[in-house]
């Protein structure tokens, strides 16, 4: 049970900056933030848009009844634990800007992983391609597809998503991320659409087991879509599926890249364990946990 949160009644009198990063600083700290100095300063740095060094120079200066009041508006949303990103309406993934609402996840550090195991595979190809093929199931945010893109600008990337509302956060970032000739957005369920062609599928599915779901820090849980949480009783519901599903858009060599959550390296390598795959690797992020599973299709010519 999530205790109640602070009350954040308005001060008395017009802060100055200080002031006011001082008394951000103390109700996030109540509120259970994990770093609250940094999260006081980077609301004063929206609430005045100005730089973290122009809020340093101008610690005494009054705020204005707007700021004041937009800042008043943040804390409380805060307060009520809703994600910073949220109240910000942004994240950065991998040094690109990604705008956020509530129909879409908060991109996570431990999804850049995938990003760098499909470098790493498509580096290490047996045959290098070209303009290489890569699907981004489960695209979200588009996080994953908008990086790829960026970062491999020779490649050619699909990013499908069941949810349309999820699908317009994405265009947005695709185009203001300057990608928009090199991804093509797809509404649909994974990936039985998809032609035989496809280097690299990565897919960042839904995987935290329904009865889990509301033991997760309020943030998550009343905050975040579920949807793109819930993974069935045992989390697998849709690795399951894309694990059968994959083999088939795949050209020989290819590979499946899944992240996974804890404890489920075994039960996904164990799905892969079929003839169609002829390598299954468990990759561990930077704190040793199993993140992400990569399955290379067999090649006959090998």
């Amino acid at each position: 049970m999530h205790s109640t949160p602070p009350h954040c009644s308005k001060p008395a009198q017009p802060l100055s900056i200080q002031g006011a990063l001082q008394r951000a600083a103390q109700l996030l700290a109540r509120a259970s933030s994990d770093s609250p100095q940094q999260e006081a300063h980077i609301l004063l740095q929206t609430v005045t848009r100005q730089s973290l060094t122009q809020v340093m120079c101008s610690l005494q200066r009054i705020l204005t009844t707007d700021e004041a009041k937009l800042l008043e508006e943040c804390l409380q949303r805060r307060l009520a634990r809703e994600p910073l990103q949220y109240i910000l309406g942004h994240a950065t993934f991998r040094g690109c800007h990604i705008h956020l609402n509530h129909h879409v996840l908060i991109p996570r550090p431990e999804t850049e992983l995938l990003i760098d195991v499909a470098h790493d595979v498509l580096d290490h190809a047996t045959t290098r391609v070209q303009v290489p093929l890569i699907i981004d199931v489960g695209t979200g945010s588009g996080a994953v597809a908008v990086s790829l893109a960026c970062e491999l600008p020779h490649a050619r990337v699909v990013a499908i998503d069941t949810s349309a509302q999820a699908l317009q956060v994405a265009r947005t970032n695709i185009c203001a991320n300057h990608a928009d000739d090199r991804v093509t957005l797809i509404r649909g369920d994974l990936v039985s659409m998809i032609g035989r062609n496809t280097d690299v599928v990565v897919a960042n599915l839904p995987y935290i087991p329904t009865d889990e779901l509301s033991h997760l820090a309020p943030e998550i849980s009343q905050h975040e879509p579920l949807v793109a949480l819930d993974g069935g009783p045992d989390g697998l519901r849709l690795q399951r599926r894309i694990c059968e599903e994959a083999i088939h858009v795949l050209k020989p060599g290819g590979w499946l890249l899944v992240e996974i959550g804890h404890s489920q390296s075994h039960p996904v390598t164990h799905m892969l364990s079929s003839v169609h795959w002829d390598r299954v690797d468990i990759v561990r992020d930077l704190s040793g946990i199993p993140r992400v599973i990569a399955a290379r299709s067999r090649d006959p010519q090998r």
